[in-house]
């Protein structure tokens, strides 16, 4: 089911497919595919009873190209900084050196003993960039970590192969998640990276045994304690400021000072516009949260859910009826925005560049209808 979302879970299914076959037999596996197959026809039998399949191709296909498969599936994981290249490969050369004394070998005897190596060395990396707040690019390098981990577990031989099928079926999906143009880290799916790891090390490291605990308990400490900066958020102890007052469906919920500023005015201008308010372009719960029905068929406007209609979506917005508020945060490239603003939406830079301001408060620009002499693009 996973392959029929709008996410990149193709590759799910497939796996899965690849274990049965080898766990059972070609007879079991052409089973299982004979029902995927089922399940995707009764699928698009359900898509076209309510839209056309041309609207359903049109809205989930397109917006990426297998560049993008090549730039977050694989450069991400592997080019790096020839300075960090070279940090890495001496930390390599001093964990085999104090390896080979403590254990008093001459060598380290197998390839595999290499990639084991490989894998100890980035997953500690991986434990430093969470020390010092890179935990994105961490969770980058602890799946890489993972993978030679695996290398080490197989050995170079398939019999292997059914044994660590579970772990390879974890890393795909974790994988799938980072292979995205909006969030391109495997950092959704770290719990199962680490449970990985642990697993196809947890033999050479003697880990189950009481020295599991000991080396666990600081690496969940270290995991559990990113809880306290919360995603596009400021850290849990400045989020003072109750969001129940801007509306009930935030209730419980609290952010910071800035944010609440910003909710706040964002409530104010439509008590004054009106229901008829478009918010560009990184609110896109503001009609669910004030209870109106947008104006237009999205309301995130960035480049990746608009399914290429900018032009549709501009034409709409014209409306002399709509009034527009125009986030500052955007025009001063917030966080996670590309340093060319229309990259991340296009459809705002052509509000902010063709479209008359009325007005303006501490984090919103007011638009209404387009400049005198202005043409819709």
């Amino acid at each position: 089911m996973s392959a029929l979302t709008k996410q990149s879970f193709y590759l799910i299914p497939l796996l899965y497919l690849f274990w049965i076959s080898i766990k059972f037999n070609f007879k079991t596996s052409l089973l299982f595919a004979a029902q995927l197959l089922l399940l995707v026809a009764v699928y698009f039998f359900w898509i076209g009873s309510i839209t056309t399949y041309d609207n359903f191709i049109r809205q989930t296909t397109g917006e990426t190209h297998l560049s993008d498969l090549l730039q977050t599936g694989f450069k991400n994981y592997i080019f790096v900084p020839l300075s960090f290249f070279g940090a890495l490969l001496l930390g390599f050369f001093v964990f085999v050196a104090f390896y080979l004394k403590v254990k008093k070998q001459a060598s380290i005897l197998t390839i595999t003993a290499i990639f084991k190596w490989i894998s100890y060395v980035l997953f500690a990396t991986a434990i430093v960039f969470c020390l010092v707040k890179k935990i994105e690019f961490a969770s980058r390098i602890a799946f890489v970590a993972t993978a030679f981990a695996l290398i080490y577990y197989l050995e170079f031989q398939f019999k292997n192969l059914q044994k660590a099928m579970p772990i390879i079926v974890l890393l795909g999906i974790a994988w799938s998640s980072s292979i995205s143009l909006g969030y391109q880290f495997p950092i959704f799916f770290a719990t199962g990276i680490m449970a990985s790891f642990f697993i196809l090390t947890g033999n050479s490291l003697k880990l189950f045994s009481k020295l599991y605990f000991w080396i666990a308990l600081p690496v969940c400490l270290v995991a559990l304690s990113y809880n306290y900066r919360p995603y596009r958020e400021q850290n849990i102890f400045d989020l003072t400021h109750s969001l129940e007052n801007i509306s009930p469906k935030l209730k419980y919920i609290k952010t910071n000072k800035t944010n609440f500023e910003k909710y706040s005015e964002l409530k104010q201008l439509i008590e004054k516009y009106g229901d008829n308010f478009i918010v560009a372009p990184n609110i896109p719960m503001a009609h669910y949260l004030f209870g109106y029905q947008s104006k237009l068929p999205a309301d995130w406007l960035i480049e990746t859910e608009v399914a290429r209609s900018q032009k549709m979506f501009i034409r709409l917005a014209s409306d002399k009826k709509n009034y527009i508020f125009l986030e500052k945060s955007f025009l001063q490239h917030e966080e996670y925005m590309p340093e060319n603003r229309a990259e991340f939406s296009s459809i705002s830079e052509f509000i902010y560049q063709h479209f008359r301001c009325i007005g303006q408060t501490k984090h919103f620009f007011i638009y209404h209808s387009l400049k005198d002499n202005e043409a819709l693009p």
